[in-house]
Parts: structure tokens; C-alpha cells; sequence
């Protein structure tokens, strides 16, 4: 029969951490969990940093690696993690849809990384570890992916279908709308503004805010790209240059951050502007 344990580790930069020994017929599975404080709120809410810390004298192979939370759940990974002696693994986990309630913020509550660990013989067990977040990492992401989702309830922003070349200062430009649709009856959404990607230059007709009204079903507000960096930096080294981003929110909430992904019609026009806009000089 298995004893459960825990204790509490101080590591260095007096940084604590939750221990947990679950013990079997074999030796203390000696590794500590926790979620990475240093996860930046401005990082896309994709994946979730847990970090692993190995106690023990030997190496500690992980199989299976997942977290548990009143209102986050992440997927499995299912990689082999190997953690020697005395170090620490950052995990990146996949962040699932956030148990989000109809109204109010996600339910708040402990953390537990879920791990199934492999002995040198090639058994298996699993144990729980408690995951100590007290920065309250995961509620922040909880609470703003519940946000966004709320606002997306209500309203979609995105790129219309129609684009035409225009030339501005000899520079090619793009001409569209950046279009705001309801998606249910409900209050009125407001966005705030939106921004290009480190690329191009997204400019619109008029400043915002852009409030679309309880009783209005669509807006549509003129917008334009131009492709300002075309030094081989920016060109070679811009992971996200067909994403874009908005900023919406809805009466008595907070703003917060949407990305704007091209469909590949539009993505595709895009591509063309570089290729016209940034030619040798």
C-alpha cells in the first residue's frame, strides 16, 4: 500500500517548492513540480511551463506528463523526459480549453502534475505531484482565456474578403475592412485597437475605439497593409508575420488580446506584397 508525503524544498534564489514522496515497494520517487512564475501573460495562452526537479540520487525517466487544475487541464505529454540528479526540466505542456463557468472568474484551486515514472527494470508507476503556483500563474491564464472567450461569444474580429493594391508614396499598400460581426444578441462590444506584425504596418481610416452596438449586427472600418521591414532580420527572422492582433472588451470587463489569423487567400496577397514592396534597391 502506497504512503503519500510531502514536504516542503527550498531551492536556491529562495524559491519554494512543493515535495511530494509517494512510496511503493521501490524507492521514493524523489521529483518536485511546479509552474514556471517566469510564464509571461503576453505569450500566447497556448502551452503552460511546468518545471521537474529530480531529489534523488538517480536519474528519474518520465513517461507520461500532464497538469491538473480546478479549471485548467493541459494535454499529455507522452516524450520521454529524462531528469538527472539534482536538475530541473521545463516542460512545456499544451493548454486545453479552460473550464470556463457562464459568469463570474474560473473556479480557483491547487495545481498537481500527474507524472507516470519508469524504472531502470522498465515498471511503471504513476504519482502525483503537487504543482505550487504563488504567483497564481494559472488563474491569470484561466481568467483571460475565459475573457476572450466571452467576447468572442458575442462578436468576431477579423479581415473581410475583399482586398484591392493601392499605392501609397510609391509603396504598394493593401486596401480592405477589418470587420467587426456579431455572433449573439447581447451587450456591446468595444475594440480598442489593432496592430500589424513586426513586418507590416497595419493602419486604419479612423482611431479607435470601434464600438459595435447592441442593436448593430456588423462593422466593417477601412484598413490597410504595407510591408515596412524588409530587412533580412525582420524577413527571415519574424516567426508571426501573417498574425495580427486586436484589442476588445465587452461593458464593465477588462480588455484583452486577440489574434487575428489571415485566411491563405489573404495570406496569400500578403506574401505578394513583400515580394513587390521590399525588392532591392
Amino acid at each position: 500500500m502506497a504512503v503519500a508525503g510531502a514536504a516542503l524544498l527550498v531551492l536556491g534564489a529562495g524559491v519554494v517548492v512543493g515535495l511530494s514522496f509517494l512510496e511503493s515497494r521501490g524507492d521514493p520517487v524523489r521529483l518536485a513540480a511546479e509552474i514556471d512564475q517566469r510564464f509571461r501573460m503576453d505569450e500566447a495562452a497556448e502551452v503552460m511551463p511546468v518545471l521537474l526537479r529530480n531529489n534523488g540520487d538517480l536519474p528519474i525517466t518520465v513517461t507520461h506528463l500532464e497538469l491538473v487544475a480546478p479549471s485548467v487541464v493541459t494535454a499529455p505529454e507522452t516524450s520521454s523526459i529524462i531528469v538527472r540528479p539534482g536538475w530541473t526540466r521545463r516542460v512545456r505542456l499544451s493548454l486545453r480549453p479552460t473550464r470556463c463557468p457562464e459568469r463570474g472568474a474560473p473556479s480557483s484551486g491547487p495545481a498537481a502534475a500527474v507524472a507516470t515514472v519508469a524504472s531502470s527494470e522498465g515498471a511503471s508507476r504513476q504519482v502525483r505531484l503537487p504543482a505550487p503556483d504563488p504567483e497564481n500563474v494559472l488563474d491569470g491564464v484561466a481568467r483571460v482565456d475565459c475573457d476572450v472567450r466571452r467576447i468572442l461569444r458575442v462578436a468576431d474580429v477579423g479581415f473581410g474578403a475583399r482586398w484591392r493594391r493601392a499605392a501609397g508614396d510609391g509603396d504598394p499598400l493593401l486596401r480592405g475592412h477589418l470587420v467587426i460581426a456579431r455572433r449573439t444578441a447581447g451587450p456591446p462590444m468595444t475594440v480598442t485597437g489593432a496592430r500589424g506584425s513586426t513586418v507590416f504596418t497595419l493602419r486604419a481610416s479612423s482611431e479607435p475605439p470601434w464600438r459595435l452596438d447592441a442593436d448593430e449586427g456588423r462593422m466593417a472600418i477601412p484598413v490597410e497593409f504595407e510591408a515596412t521591414r524588409c530587412d533580412p532580420h525582420a524577413l527571415l527572422e519574424s516567426k508571426k508575420t501573417y498574425v495580427f492582433s486586436a484589442w476588445a472588451k465587452l461593458p464593465g470587463e477588462k480588455e484583452q488580446h486577440l489574434t487575428l489569423q489571415p485566411e491563405p487567400r489573404l495570406a496569400g496577397r500578403l506574401c505578394q506584397l513583400i515580394a513587390d514592396g521590399c525588392r532591392p534597391t
